[in-house]
């Protein structure tokens, strides 16, 4: 699948749930294999979709099953911030 380095924006006041980067269940490895695309977490912190954009990401979970997923943009391995570090 081709990456993206630059994000669609979703439409002001879709999918407003919001969970702290430091609350996500799924190992840093997902945020790393999926950096650059836009991912959709299931309630439960399973990873239900990605996708090149906003729209597409949000569908793909729909057709899953999930009518309200979080969709999270994961920026590129470049752009991620760290912690730590000198």
């Amino acid at each position: 699948m081709p990456r993206t380095t630059n994000p669609a924006t979703p439409r002001p006041g879709a999918d407003r749930h919001a969970i702290p980067q430091d609350r996500w269940p799924e190992p840093a490895r997902l945020r790393l294999e999926y950096a650059g695309r836009w991912v959709a977490w299931a309630e439960d912190g399973r990873l239900i979709a990605d996708a090149d954009d906003f729209e597409a990401v949000r569908e793909a979970a729909r057709r899953a099953g999930v009518e309200q997923p979080v969709c999270e943009w994961l920026p590129p391995i470049d752009q991620a911030r760290t912690v730590g570090g000198a």
